[in-house]
């Protein structure tokens, strides 16, 4: 006796297509806020518009010898905070006996590199995914109102959130790093350096 076995995938219901649509709709505003944005604020002097993300995790040793693919590799961590103006992207790297990938490891970097802007700038603008554990969480948002509150010079920081699902924005980018053999952690910072053509600076 032959037995058939088949899947059949239900219609979708009202609710499936409302909330299907409804995140489409999100999806082409966020959009359209984050290229008005880069357009509006592209010459104003004193607004910088940038957006975030932290990276693959980066092991080591990284090469094809088929004997490390089950040896104990140290991870480290690439956070991008990409200018989408001046095509300028500030990478912040660090390992794991450093620090983890949480919103305290990425409030570091922004802070860092918030203070490193001059200071005609008055007003910052972020792009960033929703990740909750990284960067949509009250750590960062508390970072944020701090520098506003304790700075003085910059007024507004916005923070703006792509849409789960659509996260892609301008510092996504490969390393070049198929054919690369790297057996130390500081080996990333040339092969990230090389993964665009503008300008990089590494911390």
């Amino acid at each position: 006796m032959i037995v058939s076995h088949s899947k059949i995938n239900p219609a979708p219901s009202e609710d499936d297509i409302t909330k299907q649509r409804n995140h489409m709709e999100r999806k082409i505003l966020a959009r359209e806020q984050y290229n008005n944005n880069i357009l509006v604020y592209k010459s104003l002097p004193h607004t910088s518009v940038c957006c975030f993300d932290l990276e693959n995790v980066l092991s080591v040793p990284h090469c094809t010898a088929s004997s490390l693919f089950y040896s104990r590799k140290l991870s480290s961590y690439n956070l991008t905070v990409y200018n989408l103006i001046s095509k300028h992207a500030n990478n912040y790297i660090w390992n794991e006996t450093e620090g983890k990938r949480g919103s305290s490891e990425i409030g570091t970097c922004l802070y860092q590199f918030i203070n490193a802007q001059h200071l005609n700038i008055t007003h910052f603008m972020f792009f960033s995914d929703s990740c909750g554990g990284q960067n949509r969480n009250i750590y960062v948002s508390s970072l944020f109102h701090h520098i506003v509150r304790t700075s003085d010079h910059i007024q507004i920081i916005d923070h703006k959130f792509l849409e789960k699902g659509h996260t892609y924005n301008g510092c996504d980018s490969e390393c070049n790093s198929r054919n690369v053999q790297i057996v130390h952690p500081r080996e990333w910072f040339n092969t990230i350096t090389s993964a665009r053509k503008h300008r990089r600076h590494m911390k």
